[in-house]
Formats: C-alpha cells, sequence, structure tokens
C-alpha cells in the first residue's frame, strides 16, 4: 500500500530516490520512525508561519545580510514584516530587495515610512541609504504571482550561516514558509548575486536618455521613469487632480 501512495504523490515517479523520498515523507507523517539511512527533503518537514520566520530573521547577527526576493515589497503593507526589517536595520543588518517592475513604486512608500519612524525615534537618517538597497529585476525572473510570496535569505553573504526560507501556498488563504536546503538556499544567492552585479554594470553604463531603464536597476530609478511618462501621457486637468489629492 504504501509504495502505491509513494508512486501516486511522488513529483517524478521515474526516480528512484523521489520515490523512497515521498515513501519517507508519508511514513513520518504517520507517525512511524524512518531509517535513518532514507533522506527526506528538509524543506517538506520544516513549516513556519510567517510570525515564526520574522523570528528567524530577528535571529541574524549585525553586519550579515538578508536578501529578499518578493514582487512587492510586503514592509509596506504588512506592520510586522516592517517593525522586523526596522529593528535589523538599526542592528546594523543590511537588507537587499529584489522586486518586480510593477512595484518599483513600492520604494518610495517604504523610504517614507522609514523616514517617518527614524525620526519619530530621533535616529539619524541614512539607515535607508547605507543599509538598504532595492533592486528591480525582470519579470521573467518571478515564478509566482501572489503578491505574498517570496523566498528570504539569512546571512546571504556567508555560505556558512545561510539560510534560505520559501513560501508554499497551503490553500487560497494560508501562506507557510519552508526552509530549503543550504545548496539550494546558495543556488538562489548566486541567481540574485548576478542581478546585482548587472545593475551595476547596467549603471555605469546607462546613459540618462534611456528608455525604459535596463533592468535589472535600482527601484528608485525606475519609480522616476514610471512617474515620468505618467507624467508626459496624463492631461493638465488630471494632473491637477492628482496634485490636489496628495
Amino acid at each position: 500500500m504504501i509504495d502505491r501512495l509513494a508512486q501516486a504523490f511522488a513529483e517524478t515517479v521515474d526516480n528512484p530516490d523521489e520515490v523512497e523520498n515521498t515513501k519517507a515523507e508519508l511514513l513520518f507523517a504517520a507517525g512511524y520512525n524512518p531509517a535513518p539511512t532514507v533522506a527526506r527533503r528538509k524543506e517538506l518537514v520544516d513549516v513556519l508561519e510567517r510570525e515564526a520566520e520574522l523570528a528567524e530573521e530577528r535571529t541574524v547577527q549585525a553586519g550579515q545580510e538578508i536578501w529578499i526576493y518578493s514582487r512587492m515589497l510586503l514592509e509596506t503593507d504588512l506592520t510586522s514584516v516592517f517593525e522586523t526589517v526596522y529593528s535589523n536595520l538599526l542592528a546594523g543588518i543590511r537588507y537587499s530587495f529584489f522586486i518586480h517592475p510593477d512595484h518599483a513604486s513600492d520604494c518610495v512608500t517604504f523610504r517614507w515610512k522609514l523616514k517617518n519612524r527614524l525620526e519619530r525615534d530621533g535616529k539619524g537618517p541614512d539607515v535607508y541609504n547605507e543599509a538598504c538597497e532595492i533592486i528591480v529585476i525582470p519579470p521573467d525572473a518571478f515564478m509566482f504571482a501572489d503578491n505574498r510570496m517570496c523566498l528570504i535569505i539569512l546571512a546571504a553573504s556567508d555560505d556558512s550561516q545561510l539560510r534560505c526560507f520559501k513560501t508554499r501556498k497551503q490553500s487560497s488563504e494560508t501562506i507557510r514558509f519552508v526552509e530549503l536546503d543550504r545548496a539550494e538556499g546558495i543556488e538562489y544567492r548566486d541567481f540574485l548575486g548576478d542581478m546585482i552585479e548587472r545593475e551595476k554594470r547596467n549603471r555605469s553604463n546607462r546613459a540618462t536618455q534611456i528608455e525604459p531603464p535596463p533592468l535589472p536597476c535600482r527601484a528608485d530609478y525606475y519609480a522616476q521613469y514610471i512617474h515620468h511618462n505618467l507624467s508626459k501621457t496624463a492631461t493638465p486637468a488630471s494632473r491637477t487632480t492628482r496634485l490636489g489629492t496628495q
């Protein structure tokens, strides 16, 4: 029976290792402790709620980096996420965000929220500029369409400490985090690191008249490009209305 179930649930039935892993996971779920020689994919065992993942972010040491790969900046929408990033920035942890072009303007909202919070707490204004980088990357780089889905790499520049969490949709309403194997996390890190290097090359080679800006690029620059295009296409009346509602 367990062999037939494993064949039914395995993602690739012609891969013996995949079938054996699936069998081990089914036995584990049923309360049976499989033999230690059978490898189980860690990502299918460790499942975290969002608050638990944020708690893991708060354990990162000063001087380390956290990279977040998401369609939008969840920090502009979820208070708990913003508070975690804010406290980590103050603690000397650097953040890099990789977002979809459709959400480039999120950087403006995030900067505004951070500036207001820094002023309220009597902190210096340089936290954003020195410890936070937001990069717009090509739309084809996104394997998830849901704005709530994301991938988070802790201690991204330290292979020995690196940990990687990826969201998984349990249902239409529930999203949880799974921890990936470190080797897979390093692959994601290297992919995003290449985006950083490409952004640096684009920045040094970019002429100001190029539109649209080559991706990847800094979110601030892409947001300016979007605002410029909107200003060009808007009628005088609509521009007046927009300014009047700000």
